[in-house]
């Protein structure tokens, strides 16, 4: 499935947080020939990312800058887009830079990727982009818009959203801390009857690769995912004391992965789901999507992680054993 990314140049921005990691880490050891440059804005990640992975090249920029992009972009062949700004307590306090950034920002790239021709383009969504209630997800949401209002002006450039719950072990993330060992305070805990998507580093990049050979016209591309039940992990992780403080501003206690709007124009495949964009009812290349097996959606229910398939405590337990890959401890 990845021979058609064999020898390209992959142009990844953001490529020093966790899923970026773990996406050069997939590509490097299954596909010859790539050639990967990383475009983000600090420089000590940078020189950590050159050192774990020699033969990459990163560049230093910000993609609030459209002119650095496109000058970076020169003779790309395809290009990741992942940097965003993430903390949704911060979104909620400084709504004007996470707009800077992953509602500007993301134009930027997906301009400068225009502009310079390349020949695959995909963004990283996230399943706070459904129904959103925090400023983090309507950010995010605006820019899967924005990749469905180029596609249609930029026909010729194959174009994809990847919209993935969270990421297990990823920086900030509960699954992290619970990993590192490393908490000297009471863990403040909002909901024990939350529930969250649950997706590996691994199958983010193996989705990131599906989602780019089967995007033509900013399909969005679910993977399937099975949730967790906060309680549950607490009782995995053996946390019997921590702190109630409730839902934050933003957030809600089940995520919502595919609203039931979407849902009437989605389809499913073995890998996951595919929601066409408005006023499509079949997919834009039947050749290229002919060796997919495609299926209309149930919708006799939202699909959320309240209601998605359930990781267990005993599976929980052993995810929380393994020693976290390097690529995920940025």
């Amino acid at each position: 499935m990845t021979q058609f990314l064999n020898n390209q140049k992959i142009f990844i921005t953001g490529g020093t947080g966790s899923i970026g990691r773990g996406l050069i880490a997939y590509l490097l050891e299954n596909i010859p020939g790539i050639q990967l440059t990383i475009f983000s804005r600090d420089e000590h990640k940078q020189l950590d990312l050159e050192r774990d992975f020699p033969g990459i090249h990163c560049a230093l920029g910000d993609i609030r800058d459209y002119d650095r992009l496109k000058e970076c972009m020169d003779g790309q062949d395809v290009v990741i887009h992942l940097a965003a700004l993430k903390q949704l307590p911060r979104g909620e306090l400084h709504p004007t830079e996470f707009t800077k950034t992953n509602t500007l920002g993301a134009e930027n790239v997906v301009k400068a990727a225009c502009k310079k021709n390349v020949r695959r383009l995909l963004f990283v969504s996230s399943d706070k982009a459904v129904l959103p209630p925090s400023h983090y997800g309507s950010t995010k949401l605006s820019g899967e818009k924005l990749m469905v209002q180029y596609s249609s002006r930029y026909p010729d450039i194959a174009m994809s959203i990847l919209r993935p719950g969270n990421v297990w072990g990823s920086r900030g993330s509960i699954s992290q801390l619970l990993m590192s060992e490393k908490m000297d305070d009471l863990l403040a805990i909002t909901d024990t009857n939350n529930t969250r998507f649950s997706i590996s580093p691994e199958e983010v990049a193996k989705s990131i690769v599906f989602a780019l050979k089967y995007g033509q016209r900013s399909e969005v591309f679910i993977p399937k995912m099975r949730a967790y039940l906060l309680k549950d992990l607490l009782e995995a992780a053996d946390i019997i004391e921590f702190q109630l403080v409730g839902l934050r501003s933003g957030e809600r206690s089940h995520e919502v992965i595919m609203s039931k709007q979407e849902m009437k124009r989605a389809l499913e495949t073995g890998q996951g789901f595919y929601i066409l964009p408005n006023q499509e009812v079949t997919p834009n290349n039947s050749d290229l999507w002919s060796d997919l097996s495609l299926n209309k959606v149930d919708e006799s229910e939202a699909f959320d992680s309240q209601n998605a398939a359930r990781i267990s405590v005993d599976e929980l337990r052993e995810l929380l054993r393994k020693p976290a890959k390097r690529f995920v401890n940025e």
